[in-house]
Parts: structure tokens; C-alpha cells; sequence
């Protein structure tokens, strides 16, 4: 009788759970996000997922590869952070993180001083100004200037007005200029680096009209020389001789050929009134 053996393998099959690694969602929080400069911030990773490499970007062009770093703002100003982080096989999940604000207040700026040598005088009038604030400043601006003009970063700068007086107190203040000199520094606060000061123009007072006239009688043809004796230094000379001629010199001289009662007259001004 054979017996039959019936060998029964058994097969083992082994059930390999394989778990994926984590989704990476890069995060961090920041201690403190706003302050005065210069501001020393704390930067937290609370990315999900076991990153393995960290991209920090401060914002100003500076970077960090740290998990945890620290960074200190030391400019006034406003900069976006943000964190990119990759996972063991240099994958990136999210890159980057949603930015962070971190906000730098600067530091109120004592208002900046200057002197102006002179402060005041007659068309033209020359001065020479000196930033004496005690900050130093990075960069600076006085304004305004006749015409509009701005001078830019200069500490001492020279500057010539010339336009006239009336012009000056058409258009100017009657004849009051307001200097400002705006200084800036990285730490500070711009909004109060500025400060102003008054330059008197000073307007001559009009000229009095006045002359003589040698002679004053005589047969035709009679020459008259006439001398201008006007006061507050005039410019300009309108002459009628009263027989329908005239001239626009100081002192002229005019020849009457006809008899006769002739009223001269003269007005006498200035380029600067």
C-alpha cells in the first residue's frame, strides 16, 4: 500500500506597510515682528513634515541656513520674510513659506540744525549754508531755492539768489525765503529729520526823483545839461523835456532852438522795486 505524502508548503507572505514621508509645509513665527532699529528678531521653525534643510530670506538681501535663527534690522523700514524648507531626499515641498512683515520703526531723528551766513541782505545775495546737526546724516537736501531749485547732499553748500526784490515779493513771501534742510539716516525716522529757517530778502526803498538844470534861461538856441540827483540809487531815467523829446540817459543834455516856457520833468526807479 503507498501512502501518498501529501507535503503542504506554506507560503508566507509578508505584508510590507510602506509609510510615506510627510507633507512639508514650511512655517515659522517671528519674536517680535515690529520694534524700533535697531530690532533683534527671533525666528522660530514650526514647519510640518521633518524638513532637513533650511532657506531663510530676511528681506534686505540677507539670508540664513539655521533652523532657528536670529537676525537683527538695524535700518528703518518695512521687510517681507520668508522660510523655504526641503525634506531628506532635497525635495521641495512648498517653497516658500507665505511672508512674514516685520516692521523696523525708526528712531525719532532730532531735528537736524544749520546755520546760514548771511541771513539776510539786498539782491544779490550770497549764502553759505552748514549742516551742524548733531546725527550724523547719510544723505540730505535744502529746498527751495530761487527758481525752484533743490541743492543735493551737500554739508556745506553756497547759493547765489539773484532774481529781483519784486519779483521776490510777488512771489515769494514778500521777500521771505524758507530754507529747509531735510536730513536722512537709515535709523531714523525721515518724517522728523527737517527743519527751516527764514532768509530776509531786503527790498531797497524806491528811489526819490530829483535833478538840477544849467541853465535855466537863455536865447535860443539854448543847451540845458541836466544832472540827476535822485536819492535810494536808481537805474533807470525816463526824461520829457517838455518840447516832445526826452532820453533815458542819467544826465543828459538837450539843445531848445525855439522860444518858448518848457516844463521838464523826470521820473527815476529801479530794476529791483
Amino acid at each position: 500500500m503507498k501512502k501518498i505524502v501529501l507535503v503542504i508548503l506554506l507560503l508566507l507572505i509578508g505584508i510590507v506597510h510602506v509609510v510615506g514621508a510627510g507633507v512639508i509645509v514650511s512655517s515659522f513665527t517671528a519674536t517680535p515682528t515690529s520694534g524700533t532699529a535697531p530690532l533683534t528678531v527671533h525666528f522660530t521653525d514650526t514647519t510640518t513634515g521633518n524638513p532637513v534643510r533650511w532657506q531663510w530670506n530676511f528681506g534686505p538681501g540677507a539670508y540664513s541656513t539655521l533652523q532657528n535663527p536670529t537676525y537683527v534690522y538695524n535700518n528703518y523700514g518695512t521687510y517681507q520674510v520668508t522660510l523655504e524648507t526641503t525634506d531628506s531626499n532635497s525635495s521641495t515641498i512648498q517653497s516658500p513659506s507665505l511672508p512674514m512683515t516685520i516692521t523696523v520703526n525708526g528712531i525719532p531723528f532730532p531735528p537736524p540744525t544749520f546755520t546760514m551766513t548771511p541771513n539776510s541782505g539786498t539782491l544779490p545775495l550770497t549764502v553759505t549754508f552748514s549742516d551742524t546737526s548733531t546725527v550724523p546724516a547719510m544723505d540730505r537736501a535744502w529746498y527751495p531755492f530761487i527758481g525752484g531749485g533743490t541743492l543735493g547732499n551737500i554739508p556745506n553748500p553756497t547759493y547765489t539768489h539773484t532774481i529781483t526784490a519784486g519779483e521776490y515779493c510777488q512771489y515769494n513771501n514778500n521777500g521771505v525765503i524758507s530754507v529747509t534742510l531735510q536730513d536722512w539716516n537709515n535709523s531714523y525716522d525721515p518724517s522728523t529729520a527737517s527743519s527751516t529757517q527764514n532768509i530776509i530778502i531786503q527790498v531797497p526803498p524806491n528811489p526819490t526823483s530829483s535833478f538840477t538844470a544849467t541853465p535855466t534861461s537863455g536865447p535860443a538856441p539854448l543847451s540845458v545839461d541836466f544832472i540827476d540827483t535822485s536819492l535810494n540809487n536808481p537805474t533807470i531815467w525816463s526824461w520829457n523835456f517838455g518840447d516832445g523829446t526826452g532820453s533815458n540817459q542819467k544826465n543828459p543834455s538837450h539843445n531848445y532852438t525855439i522860444s518858448g516856457v518848457y516844463t521838464v520833468t523826470m521820473q527815476a526807479s529801479s530794476s529791483t522795486t
